[in-house]
């Protein structure tokens, strides 16, 4: 038993009863899935369920025996294949795609080595996913029919509520535009335009918090209607609770995400503060060395100027001439003396 959502390092690997790829997190949860998958009254393997009203998930879910049921029993409780006259040109197009695909993967079904080689040259060829390919594997295995590949028909009449068309407002004004601005970013935008307290008040023409404290508890926006005529509770859900309820999420994650905005900077503004700091006393010190660098040339100076003064400025320029002739020429000869030393 582990948290959900667990990090840590896994070895995957196939399993004859699972139907997905087993992944196992040590050496006892691996050695014993062998044990499980060998015995004869166990039908099916499942891994690192989530347990109900918990985050934690267990190491194993095994399947001992099942009810028998008749086909019409079966597709009443995961639906029908769609009749071929219903179906329009491009649901038959994508339904032969996906065909087309699992196709090389059929003859080998009941080989795990093969199907899983064949499964992972399928989904690099056509650049999808395996376990895209394990779900068109699975849709046509459970009904033995090509019609159970084809795509569900759009609902092109259905309204958008209120945020779809909020996340496709911003969609359009924020991620389709010229300045390429990822998802993450032009979805906050979309809340700070739509959501935030700001666009509240300025929507509503709210110059204060106190104005907009009485917006929220007498706007009709922000309140509950009443229910219209013979109403039941599903409908009233649905179509009055529901979008309020939106609303006031959105309001709150707004002020959430504003809130840890703010820390957030707050934090940094700590660390460039704390940088600035060490860089203004490292310079500090660099300066004070530099003071006594300056000084120290400023005291040779004077006593070249005196000395300048006392003997001459010629006969002072002479002796640097010589002494730098001289300089150069022990030079010259340690440079010698290197080159024979290499050859």
């Amino acid at each position: 038993m582990r948290k959900k959502n667990y990090k840590g390092r896994c070895e995957k690997k196939s399993v004859q009863k699972c139907n997905e790829i087993f992944k196992a997190y040590d050496a006892v949860q691996s050695a014993y899935v062998n044990v499980l998958s060998s015995r004869d009254d166990i039908i099916e393997i499942r891994c690192n369920v989530t347990l109900e009203d918990m985050e934690y998930t267990s190491d194993f879910c095994v399947f001992e025996t099942y009810i028998p049921c008749t086909d019409t029993e079966l597709f009443e409780a995961i639906g029908n294949v769609p009749d071929i006259e219903s179906l329009e040109s491009e649901q038959i197009r994508v339904m032969h795609e996906r065909y087309t695909i699992i196709a090389g993967v059929l003859p080998y079904i009941g080989n795990v080595k093969i199907r899983s080689c064949g499964i992972d040259e399928v989904a690099r060829t056509n650049h999808i996913s395996k376990q895209t390919v394990r779900n068109y594997l699975c849709k046509y295995l459970t009904y033995m029919d090509i019609l159970a590949l084809a795509p569900k028909k759009k609902d092109a009449d259905r309204e958008l509520s209120s945020f779809e068309k909020n996340i496709r407002w911003g969609l359009n004004k924020f991620f389709y535009s010229q300045k390429r601005n990822s998802l993450h970013t032009a979805y906050t935008m979309m809340l700070k335009e739509k959501y935030c307290l700001s666009a509240v008040m300025e929507r509503h023409g709210i110059e204060n918090l106190k104005t907009l404290e009485q917006v929220l508890d007498t706007s009709p926006e922000y309140q509950l209607p009443e229910s219209q005529g013979l109403m039941s509770a599903k409908t009233y859900k649905n179509k009055l609770a529901e979008p309020l309820v939106q609303k006031l999420k959105s309001l709150v994650k707004t002020a959430l995400i504003r809130y840890f905005e703010a820390y957030d900077s707050y934090y940094r503004l700590n660390i460039t503060n704390s940088n600035l700091h060490r860089e203004n006393e490292r310079l500090t010190k660099t300066n004070e060395k530099l003071v006594g660098e300056n000084e120290n040339l400023r005291a040779e100076n004077k006593n070249y100027k005196l000395l300048k003064k006392a003997f001459g400025s010629k006969q002072m320029d002479s002796l640097l001439e010589q002494a730098k002739a001289v300089q150069q020429s022990k030079q010259r000869g340690k440079h010698f003396r290197n080159n024979q030393e290499e050859r």
